[in-house]
């Protein structure tokens, strides 16, 4: 069962921004999840996905575990902006995610469509 508040009190809507804090680790980057995320959901084994990261399976598999309990986690990540520097251990206490995904150029990104199985 996934939680769907993440912490905060029972009726009190959780923001992207606190969904998001609870995904950083500064052994990933926004640009590696973004990566696995979407080539596990093409059906990407985790031994191929993790050697492109550099990374070991189980490593890879516990990182995609964590991220696949977060709805629209694919947008999540394409609004906080998709880079290869590691997160900080939390984000900035006025930081806010545009409400439009972008790329790492500042652009606006359409929405990742999946094909359906």
């Amino acid at each position: 069962m996934k939680p769907d508040n993440f912490g905060a009190p029972p009726g009190k809507p959780v923001s992207d921004e606190e969904r998001f804090a609870d995904l950083l680790d500064p052994l990933w980057s926004s640009a590696d999840d973004y990566y696995l995320v979407t080539e596990r959901g093409q059906g990407k084994r985790f031994a191929f996905i993790a050697g492109e990261l550099g990374r070991n399976r189980v490593t890879a598999e516990s990182r995609w575990q964590r991220l696949k309990a977060v709805d629209d986690i694919e947008e999540l990540l394409l609004r906080y902006g998709l880079s290869d520097m590691r997160y900080c251990r939390s984000l900035p206490e006025d930081y806010r995610l545009p409400s439009e995904p972008l790329d790492a150029k500042g652009k606006r990104v359409p929405p990742v469509r999946r094909p359906s199985p």
